[in-house]
């Protein structure tokens, strides 16, 4: 298991020049209050992959090697083939989970589990879209979640990034550290 420390961006120019760090490709966080945006992108107000893929169709941009493409797994709406294709098409190198699933109680965690939404599918998904294509880049927000990953995903396969700290996007910049 590798643990990685990312910067959050709304825009793929942005990145070019940060070479330090991961960099989270994220541009649906640029519709949200930046202290309230990890905890907006967890309801169902808007669909970040489709943010995610007009971005994509419009601008053209291609992603730096130290970049990886936020994906909601849990999107039971996006065309997965197509925004593969979009994905390669701007040289993204990884996908990262986000946004991710946050962590509940254990009462909500087992109600929202019977619907087929949790963490573990989640996780799921995420490294069937990835299979050989794309590195992974997981985002968890509890110990457990991260013990889960590690029962899920090859350790060689994956890095990991805590996100509790991510509420404090700034508006100001364009990037955040994730701890």
């Amino acid at each position: 298991m590798l643990k990685s420390t990312a910067r959050f961006s709304v825009e793929l120019k942005t990145i070019l020049g940060h070479g330090d760090k991961d960099h989270i490709f994220a541009p649906a966080l640029a519709l949200f209050p930046s202290a309230l945006a990890r905890d907006i992108t967890t309801f169902p107000l808007c669909n970040p992959n489709q943010i995610t893929m007009e971005y994509l169709k419009a601008n053209r941009d291609c992603a730096p090697k130290n970049c990886y493409c936020a994906v909601f797994a849990l999107d039971p709406f996006i065309d997965w083939e197509e925004f593969s294709a979009l994905l390669h098409a701007a040289e993204f190198n990884g996908i990262c989970n986000f946004p991710t699933f946050p962590g509940f109680d254990e009462v909500e965690t087992n109600a929202l589990a019977a619907s087929d939404y949790s963490y573990e599918t989640e996780l799921q998904r995420i490294q069937g879209f990835a299979g050989d294509q794309f590195k992974m880049l997981i985002l968890y927000s509890s110990r457990d979640q991260l013990e889960l990953c590690k029962k899920i995903i090859e350790e060689e396969k994956v890095h990991h990034c805590h996100v509790d700290r991510i509420a404090d996007f700034s508006p100001f910049l364009d990037t955040k550290q994730c701890q």
